[in-house]
């Protein structure tokens, strides 16, 4: 999850911006070349959206693309505001698909499982497809739209912006030409987010140990997860990320039984030793890090503390946690402070040593005339 954001809205951008040598002009006007088509009640165009990703973003940009399946859950989700999914068309092919969404907040939509065809050649279809998804949220009173974001930042959302070549499977999976083509749309860069990997991890260790170890001795009490305890330890963290991250932007509450859909599957398919819950001298469960390995890397991923235990040291002391097992593991030399939203408090980690790389994200924003 993110931390907490700016509600300012961006100024209008109208500038069309290049891609390998070509122009993406703003869409100015209408034909009457593309077919748009709404999977409402329409599995079949459903499953056809869910496999047009794979279609077409290149294979180098697909390291963090759902499977077909999972995109096709995701289309069916029982979101709780209106949404709809289109698929548009130039003659037979398809070209683009869209989920449009109605946001909890007045007169903002959301523009997510976007997925739009890499020939040139179709770029006057998809600028026409694009004005047909602006009909649908000015019929809805929307006069700004948020995207790529499906829902909540629970769902897929957000593009890659740097150029550094290492595409990794929790990331965004985008090519740059859609962020690009939102560009020439009238988007413009809106939140910022970035995952900084360090290199070495004494120095994390070391920096978080006087917070672990001062933890302990006042009584809280670090237990790893375990696969054998998965189910029992998901309720518990469902539990947590609904009490602390009610205040982020874009959170929305998520039922548990949605919840462990997102987080199990991923986690059944990682060692759990480096992820923790903490308990209060009580017994009562108040911090959890989630924690995994990705090659050489320990990635960082999701961290929360409720709000009468902060001051405690409890985050370091996960960090210590996790540092410690990957240290005992072996084979981990890099950490990853992995999609931190610009400004977080969880962003000070990736001070605490040389910066390897820098992957940027930005969610986008568009004001409708």
């Amino acid at each position: 999850m993110v931390g907490v954001g700016q509600s300012s809205k961006p100024p209008t951008m109208n500038l069309p911006l290049g891609f390998a040598g070509l122009y993406w002009e703003q869409p100015k006007k209408r034909g009457k070349c593309v077919k748009w088509l709404s999977a409402k009640n329409n599995p079949a165009l459903v499953k056809q959206a869910a496999l047009l990703p794979s279609r077409f973003i290149p294979s180098c940009d697909q390291a963090g693309l759902p499977r077909p399946e999972i995109l096709e859950r995701l289309a069916n989700f029982p979101y709780p505001l209106e949404h709809e999914l289109f698929v548009a068309y130039e003659g037979d092919e398809p070209i683009a698909s869209f989920m449009l969404q109605l946001s909890p907040e007045k007169e903002v939509g959301y523009v997510g499982l976007v997925a739009l065809h890499p020939d040139p050649r179709h770029a006057s279809a998809l600028n026409e497809a694009w004005l047909q998804a602006e009909d649908w949220f000015r019929n809805r009173g929307v006069r700004q739209v948020h995207g790529p974001l499906t829902f909540s930042t629970w769902f897929p959302y957000r593009f890659r912006k740097d150029e550094h070549a290492l595409k990794l499977a929790w990331e965004p999976a985008s090519p740059p030409i859609d962020r690009e083509r939102f560009l020439a749309w009238g988007f413009q860069d809106y939140k910022h987010y970035n995952s900084t990997c360090i290199q070495g991890i004494d120095n994390h260790y070391q920096r978080t140990l006087k917070d672990f170890e001062k933890s302990q001795a006042a009584g809280y009490v670090y237990r790893a997860l375990s696969h054998e305890t998965l189910e029992q330890d998901i309720v518990i963290m469902h539990q947590l990320v609904m009490d602390t991250f009610r205040d982020n932007y874009l959170f929305t509450p998520l039922s548990l039984e949605a919840f462990k859909q997102i987080y199990v599957p991923n986690m059944k398919h990682v060692d759990l030793e480096m992820s923790c819950l903490v308990y209060d001298p009580a017994g009562k469960p108040v911090s959890f890090h989630f924690m995994f390995q990705d090659d050489r890397r320990l990635v960082f991923k999701t961290a929360c503390v409720l709000e009468e235990c902060r001051g405690q040291g409890l985050t370091n002391g996960t960090v210590h946690f996790g540092v410690r097992a990957a240290k005992n593991r072996g084979g981990i030399d890099q950490l990853v402070i992995a999609l931190i939203f610009q400004g977080n408090k969880s962003g000070h980690w990736a001070t605490y040593g040389e910066a390897a790389w820098i992957h940027e994200y930005v969610l986008m924003a568009k004001e409708l005339a």
